[in-house]
């Protein structure tokens, strides 16, 4: 029916049989017990003038763009405020006039303010997320570049992987100078989460004429482990 409307206002020609032949022309239907299905579910109604009558799609509008350059060549719209509706579809007033744009728009605010929770929620997360990456990861520079990365990094990886994936990398560097400790935001982005350490870390020697660290057992005071986490080994 909505291809045969006579205006982006959803009026039809009040001719049942006229449109069953253009809507199921080789169909045996009753057209009228169609018409009246659908004027018992609301999806039409009838509206007449003192002269002429018409059928209605009170919700085509919702779904045209009207173009309002041109005007409209609607029967029915030109009769403007003199259509009623007719006697046997008085019920249907209070359902037109329940659907007004301002609560369409409400709805759409509705759903609108979902999405909107739903992400600051997700974001929330990420930001949580980092926060975890960015306490483990040994060498701590350029954290907006690393945080960026990270993002984009988690929209194809699961933050447990890349969480496994530093701490690994933590206790691998242990002892190394800063400088050859990869910048977080290069880690990631060569996605060296994916590595397989060994679960067998190698302690560098001991010289046992310097005061070692009684926390990490080879290391000469001042202790580096100690001050990336941040300890007295005192």
């Amino acid at each position: 029916m909505w291809n045969f409307a006579y205006c982006d206002k959803g009026h039809l020609p009040d001719d049942v049989s006229g449109l069953k032949l253009k809507i199921l022309p080789a169909d045996d239907v009753d057209p009228d017990a169609l018409l009246n299905e659908l004027m018992s579910k609301k999806r039409v109604v009838r509206v007449s003038s003192e002269h002429e009558s018409f059928l209605f799609m009170p919700k085509f509008e919702r779904h045209q763009k009207a173009d309002q350059r041109w005007k409209t060549r609607c029967p029915a719209c030109a009769l403007g405020d003199s259509l009623k509706l007719t006697k046997t579809q008085e019920s249907l007033v209070e359902h037109t006039e329940t659907l007004p744009n301002s609560a369409l728009r409400g709805e759409e605010r509705t759903r609108e303010n979902k999405r909107e929770e739903k992400n600051t929620l997700v974001q929330a997360a990420l930001e949580r997320d980092f926060d975890s990456f960015w306490n483990v990861y040994p060498r701590k520079q350029g954290k907006q570049a690393a945080k960026k990365k990270y993002m984009t990094v988690r929209k194809a990886v699961d933050a447990e992987v890349i969480q496994e994936g530093v701490r690994n990398y933590a206790l691998m560097t242990l002892g190394k100078e800063r400088e050859f400790i990869k910048l977080p935001a290069g880690w990631l982005n060569d996605g060296r989460f994916e590595d397989e350490f060994s679960t067998s870390i190698p302690l560098p020697p001991r010289d046992l004429s310097v005061a070692e660290c009684r926390i990490h057992r080879g290391y000469p005071l001042p202790c580096d482990a100690c001050a990336r986490e941040e300890v007295n080994p005192f």
